[in-house]
């Protein structure tokens, strides 16, 4: 019931690399006192927890998604295993989790995430809107320049103008210039 003990406890697990620490995480994140602590330690478990960690992700409601994508993103962890489950992410109902989902698909650098990312440019958020184009101009695929084109006219954004610059296709070339 000591929410200071719960947290401690959390991170301690997570430094054990220990797999038998996965159903107490799990269940702790359920409770909101702990679940920041209980993300951060499910993804320092590592590399063996990433398929149990895809499946929680693919499950998990907004605020336990927001604190594990929080956490992938503070660790760098681009593991393909968890791209089903972060393109998931991107139809959520809330924004940060779609914007953090649209970022750490940029890191996992899966080819097979473009076409998806391609239909996010037309999110109802200007942020995510923006993470996507950033995104997308940094996996630097040309089968999207149209859709980044359709996006600079639409909504005339400096990350779509960045994305294309970083592209460098030369059907960029006229809209940028005007």
């Amino acid at each position: 019931p000591d929410e200071s003990v719960g947290n401690a406890a959390a991170v301690a697990l997570g430094r054990t690399r220990d797999l038998r620490a996965l159903g107490p995480l799990t269940a702790a994140l359920k409770q909101a006192s702990i679940r920041w602590s209980a993300a951060q330690a499910l993804v320092e478990l590592g590399n063996p927890a990433m398929d149990a960690l895809a499946a929680i992700l693919s499950e998990a409601d907004v605020e336990v998604s927001k604190a594990l994508l929080a956490h992938l993103k503070q660790y760098g962890v681009k593991d393909p295993r968890l791209v089903p489950a972060l393109l998931g992410r991107l139809r959520s109902g809330d924004w940060f989790v779609r914007r953090s989902a649209a970022e750490l698909l940029g890191q996992a650098r899966d080819p097979h995430v473009v076409e998806v990312l391609t239909v996010a440019l037309q999110d109802e958020n200007r942020l995510v809107r923006e993470e996507v184009a950033r995104v997308l101009g940094e996996i630097g695929d040309a089968r999207v320049v149209d859709a980044l084109l359709g996006a600079l006219q639409d909504r005339k954004t400096a990350e779509v103008a960045r994305a294309l610059g970083k592209i460098g296709d030369p059907r960029a070339l006229e809209p940028l210039a005007a």
